[in-house]
This record gives C-alpha cells, structure tokens and sequence, in this order.
C-alpha cells in the first residue's frame, strides 16, 4: 500500500506528486473498505470548481437561495447562466441588457 498525502497549493487541495489529478480508484477503495467513503463516480461530462469567496457574500448568498427556496449550489448556477447570457448579448451591436428599478431604467455594461 502506498501513503499518499494531501497538500493544499494555491487554495486547490492536491495529492503530493500528483498536482490536479484525482488520487487512483484503489485508493478511495481502500478507504470504503476500512469505514470511509464509499467511492464516488463522477457524473460524465460535469467539471468540479472550487470557489473561495469572502463569508460576507456566502451568507448572503445563502439567504437569497433560502428566500428563493433552491440550494446554494443552483442559485450560483442560474447565477453563471444569467451572467455568460448577459456578455454574450453585450457583444451584438445594438444590443444591452436593461434593469427596470421604480419605472427608471439602467442600461448593464460588461467589460
């Protein structure tokens, strides 16, 4: 049996020796055989992101996702899917996104 240890660079935590790779299946097997975590499969054609933000924002975060009554996770996907919109329509001529607030509008520019 090989000891792998863990190491934490640039806010990723990685396997020494094996920077951004998943550890090999054995190893999660290993530890599902002595108590552990079962081994998990990861869904196909999905791509894991670690996120670090400030607590501040996470709090609020988590309370517009309770207001709206979804999890914190598809909150900051509908979050991403409205923004990659938005900057895909900033690029059309003639073409913007507008907030209507109280009867005023305000024209949104990215980048």
């Amino acid at each position: 049996m090989t000891k792998v240890n863990d190491a934490n660079t640039n806010g990723l935590t990685t396997r020494t020796g094996v920077s951004g790779q998943r550890p090999p299946d054995n190893d999660s097997k290993l530890r599902a055989e002595k108590g552990g975590a079962p081994p998990r499969e990861d869904p196909k054609g999905v791509k894991r992101l670690n996120l670090y933000i400030p607590e501040d924002l996470a709090d609020e975060l988590e309370a517009v996702a309770n207001d709206y009554g979804v999890n914190l996770q598809t909150l900051i996907r509908r979050f991403i899917i409205l923004g990659v919109s938005a900057l895909q329509l900033g690029k059309e001529p003639d073409s913007g996104l507008i907030i209507r607030r109280n009867g005023v509008d305000r024209h949104i520019a990215f980048f």
